[in-house]
């Protein structure tokens, strides 16, 4: 057997283990419906705030602030915050997202 046609066997081999991995973490998401409150702190969290250093210290980003909250949403509702995708057509209370503990570590 020729070097290039054992590597092409091998590149083949990996793409479908991988594509087994993918499907398999697809068929793992879980459907989650988050309350108006929980969608009114993540709404809150993402408005831009004014940028203070004081001290050496910083104000964090809406983007920080609105990670953290889902970190908390996780934690509380038990998905891995990372994961989380939007429902399209189903509202913005609506996600997929993988179950675990959600960890605030």
């Amino acid at each position: 057997m020729s070097i290039a046609l054992n590597v092409k066997s091998i590149l083949n081999r990996h793409w479908h283990e991988n594509l087994g991995r993918r499907k398999e973490n697809m068929d793992t998401r879980t459907e989650f419906e988050m309350t108006e409150e929980d969608l009114k702190v993540i709404l809150d969290a993402c408005k831009a705030t004014p940028y203070l250093l004081i001290g050496g210290n910083y104000s964090p980003t809406p983007q920080e602030n609105a990670n953290r909250v889902w970190q908390n949403l996780g934690v509380k509702m038990g998905f891995d915050y990372m994961t989380v995708k939007p429902i399209t057509g189903k509202g913005e209370r609506f996600f997929t997202a993988v179950k675990g503990k959600g960890d605030l570590s």
